[in-house]
């Protein structure tokens, strides 16, 4: 998205400019979901959660309950947007495990694809009255960003403390999600992940080179986890369709068995590129930022 705090820019002040204007655009798509509301979820999605990220780092100036107040009405319209995100994504999922399959042409696809249609369908009808909580939401976060900068009285933000808090949560996740590789631990290292790649990307033109890397390494493991989650709720989307549909159930089970394996295959991959992630230790990172 290229909003970063700038060279020579006083860091607590970049991070909070970074943070508003990711307020304002999550707000500015929301309000063209009726145009492209794929598009449109999908940006306002990113710029939520990189401002969740980022209010951790600057919970300094509200405090910890108003900070807390602000992420959970962040989570809350994140969640407003979830279902249309979630039907897209099955979809698309879909496609591409069909394609990799070779089962895209077969004739029974014809009547798996329309229910998954459907159900993205029927998100996107719910969809303007859904932005327009989510986006009421975010007004309350963007008077809170601007209480926050209260000039001289202002208090100081230890950046480098906080982002190496951040990475020592996103390894302590890893472990535990390498000893048991369940879906709730594996999403929430997925989490975890994002936080810091978020956090980080803000802060490249403090260090471009070690912090660039840092968030595309970072940024490949959520790749790989966002796949992961949604092969999983394509395979159980699928069966629960699949009673709905005995003529396809031969279909319908080589597609989840198919889900299943490459889940499995990008969890595996995720975690050997969390664990060349998550090396570098907060001190490390907490370092390049100077602390």
């Amino acid at each position: 998205m290229g909003l970063v705090v700038l060279p020579g820019e006083d860091l607590d002040l970049g991070l909070l400019r970074v943070a508003g204007e990711h307020a304002a655009g999550a707000d500015a798509q929301l309000a063209r979901v009726a145009a492209d509301p794929v598009g449109a979820v999908h940006e306002a999605r990113r710029h939520i959660r990189s401002l969740r990220a980022l209010i951790r780092i600057l919970r300094p100036l509200w405090g910890e309950e108003e900070s807390g107040a602000a992420r959970g009405a962040l989570r809350a319209a994140a969640a407003l947007l979830s279902p249309h995100r979630d039907a897209h994504a099955q979809i698309a999922a879909l496609d591409r495990l069909a394609e990799a399959i070779g089962v895209g042409g077969r004739s029974e696809m014809e009547w798996v694809r329309p229910v998954l249609a459907a159900s993205l369908e029927r998100s996107t009808m719910a969809l303007a009255d859904q932005a327009g909580d989510a986006r009421a939401l975010l007004a309350g976060c963007a008077v809170r960003l601007r209480m926050a900068d209260g000039g001289a009285e202002r208090p100081r933000v230890d950046i480098a403390r906080a982002v190496a808090k951040s990475a020592g949560r996103a390894r302590k996740s890893f472990r535990k999600a390498r000893e048991h590789p369940r879906p709730e631990c594996v999403h929430d290292l997925r989490k975890r992940c994002k936080d810091i790649r978020e956090q980080v990307r803000a802060l490249v033109p403090v260090d471009p080179k070690p912090l660039g890397r840092i968030e595309g390494g970072y940024d490949r493991v959520c790749t790989l986890l966002g796949e992961t989650r949604d092969l999983e709720m394509l395979r159980d989307s699928l069966a629960g369709i699949g009673p709905e549909l005995p003529e396809a159930g031969p279909l319908i089970e080589l597609l989840r068995s198919a889900a299943a394996e490459r889940a499995a295959d990008c969890t595996e991959h995720a975690l050997r590129r969390a664990r060349k992630a998550t090396r570098r230790g907060a001190r490390k990172l907490g370092g390049l930022l100077g602390s």
